[in-house]
């Protein structure tokens, strides 16, 4: 039976210099409670691109796609077994041109909702899209394509897209966090969104 869960996690990480250790040791429990520790040794490595990949000792893949997102104080981690993933986390941020980034970036139907509902669509379709570029290792290309993904679906839950996993929700009225995973097969069922509790963070 596949395993659909997809864990997430927000820690406060007071200093900017603990940010790295802190995010390798979130993610490092999480691939033990996904079952990986058994598989031997393993570590997180970045990619190119800036995505973070596990790699067992070797160097090959573990099996497992992890990402990294932080805002502030606030470290969101995520993994799972079913594929390519992406999280997000934003707080808004004073004097920002929302109106005038989603004209830049965003598809016409995203445009709109941010036009009829203001900052808080933005953010949802700002951090659903980052989270999917992240997933794809893609960057800024594909957040600001101007190519609509995220017009549709709910304000806060999980629904699907064009074989995409998403969910949005929102911490704090200021702060969004956007999940999104891509499975490599097709799931029987649905996304276990759980979020973890690590422990010594």
């Amino acid at each position: 039976m596949p395993d659909n869960r997809v864990y997430f996690a927000i820690v406060d990480v007071p200093e900017e210099a603990d940010r790295h250790q802190s995010a390798r040791w979130v993610l490092q429990q999480m691939i033990a409670d996904l079952g990986h520790a058994k598989a031997g040794p393993f570590c997180i490595a970045t990619e190119a691109s800036g995505r973070p990949v596990a790699l067992t000792a070797e160097g090959g893949p573990l099996g497992i796609f992890v990402s990294l997102s932080h805002t502030g104080r606030k470290l969101a981690c995520a993994a799972t077994t079913l594929g390519p993933i992406g999280v997000d986390i934003e707080s808004p941020r004073r004097h920002r041109d929302l109106l005038g980034i989603a004209e830049a970036a965003f598809g016409p139907g995203e445009r709109a909702r941010c036009a009829q509902q203001g900052g808080s669509a933005f953010y949802r379709i700002w951090t659903l899209r980052e989270a999917m570029a992240k997933a794809l290792g893609t960057g800024l290309t594909m957040v600001s394509d101007r190519v609509d993904r995220v017009a549709d679906g709910p304000d806060e839950g999980s629904w699907q897209w064009q074989g995409w996993h998403l969910s949005h929700r929102r911490l704090t009225p200021e702060m969004n966090l956007a999940l999104a995973v891509l499975p490599i097969t097709p799931l029987a069922g649905e996304v276990d969104w759980l979020t973890f509790m690590p422990s010594g963070v």
